[in-house]
């Protein structure tokens, strides 16, 4: 079928137009949204923030400071400007990415047919490409309560969550799409995301890398780190590694034969203001205050990953916000060390248009009370600091002057009035404005090529605002440390009391014994790693880490594939300096009977399991094994496999069988009087969607309307038979 796109739809298709609201709102009469609260279990807090905005929400949006600020950094005609702020009152679409060509198929002769002939309601927009960014990349706006109300739309919802918990599909906006993408990563590079939550360019990244080279996702706040390893374990890949740092303190990388990395993604926390079409709390809490406070920060990290990354790599500089405080002045600052190029991205993604950066822009403040005041040089700010070091400020009862832009008090240092006005700004004139001259333009802007830079906008491509920068370091940085890896004393962090969790080699022993339980040939040559605990506390670590010597250790039961360069990592000592989160494909557990396979890991287990190890299902046994519907292997006595099952010696298995073309492969444990199935409960529902099993509870209750027909001897009935009548033995 020809698949729509945003071009070739029609107003019918994308339905009405969002309802404008004609009434004059004052300005100072912002409306207020009621938050939900931060326990909050229920389902509609669980949806996304997008598709729970009303357009009449947003229509009444109204800040005059947000949008005068843009209006006069921006450099845009009044016709852009005004196309860009009506654009951020409308909501935005949702996108889907499939990353997985089986799920992409589902979806374009399945679903898609289905979607696009239902009766869509107005505000709405049937599914489209977004043939700018890929052919695998979707858009399509429908609200989380009309979703609810159809059947057709509550079932693809629950099919896109079943395939989101698979990974095959990521839930993403088409502009935070784009910093991968300049990003030129190959399979077998070492790549870090400095900011990784919640891990959908991650995801990116892990699809360029594949199960060769490394992927390091950092992120500092242990609930969002949380977030992004359950994202990045649903990939299933050997490269991929998180961590929890800090990303202005991550310790050095060396993989056992290299230092450093090879590509990195800074994507910086920002104030977001090119995300108010679907957080509309922007509008309320936006000030010219909150990009001059996270310069410094956003300058921080980024510097810190140039010093990690190897000359000859790129970084990949991006924000969601359109300040220039943020983008430009950042980009601008790093260029200043010769050891740094702007890379010329317009080959890249042609048909997503963009804006250069911007070469000019002014500096404003805000005080308590809402005031702002411009500040357009640095020379500025040093005039009036000496003139307020040097003399005192006025008796109190003074008129204030209003001053719009620092220069009028500047030229006129005199004027009492004025300088009352001025002394509210002191504060953040001083300890933030005086102390980072990086905020302001430098005077070699035009030689450093910041047109390379890119700007997205709302109005241009009806997607969020973004900014990306990619830079190359074409030789060492002027700050950067001559030191080697060895010569870089090992301290202990801070955070590190009580117990400390890492990842860590396994040693031989362990090795054989994992290779004999699970029946895996002598020549398996997958890098194994384990979790272990180990209880120390700060002095006792950090004398462990100079003596060199480890404390003893708490084996926690998990074994991970990992690819060559997370295992020369891991194997290296800079490796326990780090905060370990997760690594590699779990594929193996321990259990009481020896290491078992993990369902998780088992297609990089499979091409390495002995014959001996193996039982071949038909696709009614594998149904009937994986629904529950018998877990006695005695109770079935109809079939050979069954019966050659029942003389196997008790341990643990992997039982196989071929259906539509797939090869589905499950682990069990043979029992005394069960076979046992292990495969999680999140895993559960992916694996019986591949058996067309109707749900596990149908085939539960299926097996109880059958149990005494079962226990004569009988065969229960397929489970997309109509007849509730069991088929006797021949």
């Amino acid at each position: 079928m020809d698949i729509p796109t945003k071009a070739s739809m029609t107003t019918e298709d994308q339905g009405p137009p969002a309802p404008v609201n004609t009434e004059e709102t004052p300005v100072d009469s912002r409306p207020k949204f009621k938050r939900k609260k931060k326990n909050s279990r229920s389902k509609r807090s669980r949806s996304s923030r997008s598709s729970r905005i009303q357009p009449e929400m947003l229509s009444k949006l109204e800040n005059e400071v947000f949008e005068s600020y843009y209006k006069e950094q921006l450099n845009l005609s009044e016709e852009e400007h005004t196309k860009l702020f009506s654009t951020f009152r409308t909501p935005l679409y949702d996108s889907l990415r499939f990353d997985c060509e089986v799920t992409h198929e589902e979806f374009k002769n399945n679903w898609l047919p289905k979607l696009l002939a239902e009766e869509w309601p107005e505000n709405t927009t049937k599914p489209y490409v977004i043939d700018k960014v890929g052919e695998n990349v979707y858009g399509y706006l429908l609200p989380h309560f009309i979703m609810r109300k159809n059947p057709v739309f509550k079932s693809f919802h629950s099919w896109l969550v079943l395939s989101f918990n698979k990974g095959s599909v990521a839930r993403q906006e088409i502009v935070s799409m784009v910093p991968p993408f300049f990003l030129p990563a190959e399979p077998g590079d070492a790549v870090l995301d400095m900011c990784a939550a919640p891990g959908s360019k991650t995801m990116q990244l892990m699809m360029k890398i594949g199960q060769e080279g490394v992927v390091m996702a950092n992120e500092v706040n242990t609930k969002r780190c949380n977030v992004l390893h359950h994202q990045m374990s649903r990939l299933k890949k050997k490269a991929m590694l998180v961590v929890q740092h800090d990303a202005r303190s991550l310790p050095p990388f060396h993989d056992g034969s290299e230092i450093g990395f090879d590509h990195i993604l800074a994507d910086v926390p920002c104030s977001g203001d090119g995300t108010c079409r679907k957080n509309p709390d922007v509008w309320n809490k936006w000030e010219p205050n909150g990009g001059l406070a996270l310069h410094t920060l956003q300058l921080d990290i980024v510097r810190k990953g140039l010093r990690m990354l190897r000359v000859g790599g790129t970084i990949v500089y991006s924000t969601c916000s359109m300040n220039p405080m943020e983008n430009e002045a950042v980009v601008a600052t790093l260029l200043q060390d010769p050891g740094l190029e702007l890379v010329d991205v317009s080959h890249i993604l042609p048909s997503f248009e963009r804006s250069p950066g911007i070469t000019e822009w002014r500096v404003q403040m805000a005080d308590k009370k809402g005031n702002t005041m411009w500040v357009d040089d640095y020379e500025t700010v040093e005039k009036v600091l000496e003139f307020f070091r040097e003399s005192e400020r006025p008796e109190p009862g003074h008129e204030h002057v209003p001053v719009s832009n620092l220069s009028e008090f500047a030229n006129d240092l005199a004027n009492v009035g004025k300088r009352e006005y001025v002394f509210q700004f002191l504060r953040k004139l001083r300890d933030i404005v005086g102390k980072h001259p990086t905020l302001f333009p430098p005077q070699n802007i035009n030689d450093i090529n910041i047109d390379r830079c890119c700007r997205f906008y709302p109005h241009v491509n009806d997607s969020g605002a973004f900014f990306v920068a990619c830079l190359r370091k074409v030789g060492p940085l002027a700050d950067e440390s001559k030191k080697t890896i060895h010569d870089i004393e090992v301290s202990a962090p801070k955070s590190y009391d009580g117990f400390l969790d890492s990842l860590e080699p396994i040693d031989e022993e362990t090795r054989t014994s994992i290779i004999q339980s699970i029946g895996l040939s002598e020549d398996c040559n997958l890098n194994l790693v384990e979790r272990v605990s180990r209880a120390c506390t700060r002095p006792e670590r950090r004398q462990h880490l100079k003596d060199g010597t480890k404390p003893s250790a708490k084996h926690t039961g998990n074994f991970f594939s990992v690819s060559d360069r997370v295992y020369g990592f891991l194997s290296h000592n800079i490796a326990r300096r780090y905060s370990m989160i997760g690594a590699g494909v779990c594929v193996a557990k321990r259990s009481k009977e020896g290491p078992r396979a993990a369902y998780e890991g088992l297609h990089l287990l499979k091409d390495h399991i002995t014959e001996k190890k193996i039982m071949e299902l038909t696709h009614e046994e594998m149904c009937a094994l994986v629904s529950n519907v018998n877990t006695d292997g005695a109770t079935v006595n109809t079939d050979e496999n069954f019966a050659k099952w029942r003389e196997m010696l008790l341990g643990n298995y992997i039982s196989r069988c071929v259906f539509k073309e797939r090869e589905i492969i499950v682990p069990v444990r043979k029992g005394h009087y069960s076979v046992d199935i292990y495969v999680s409960k999140s895993d559960l529902p992916d694996l019986t969607s591949f058996l067309e099993i109707q749900s596990f509870v149908d085939a539960r209750a299926q097996y109880r309307k059958l149990q005494p027909e079962i226990e004569e001897g009988m065969v229960p009935v397929e489970t997309q038979n109509d007849s509730t009548e069991p088929k006797q033995e021949e």
